[in-house]
């Protein structure tokens, strides 16, 4: 059992191969994970750039709605404001 152990062992970790193919075999485990690697980054990357661009065209509208109600808003204000500066209620009712 213990002989069949080491086998299995020496098998795992490449212990009948060459030093060069054991560089050999590294160097392909090493670039395979390189390139898994930007593959995931990649796709994230183009995912979260159709994510914001999706966001965007959600809230560019809205943003403009919200920003002509804020000026209305403050016209009505000003107009508002004016309206309590005079103290003649016949100046009011022949300009407004």
């Amino acid at each position: 059992m213990n002989e069949i152990f080491k086998k299995f062992l020496k098998y795992l970790s490449f212990g009948n191969l060459s030093i060069k193919q054991k560089f050999f075999l590294f160097s392909l485990g090493s670039l395979f994970w390189l390139m898994l690697v930007s593959a995931v980054g990649l796709i994230t990357i183009f995912k979260m750039n159709t994510t914001s661009k999706q966001m965007v065209e959600e809230l560019v509208p809205q943003e403009k709605v919200t920003n002509a109600v804020i000026r209305k808003l403050r016209g009505a204000n000003i107009s508002v404001h004016k309206i309590l500066l005079y103290d003649e209620k016949e100046i009011i009712n022949d300009k407004f």
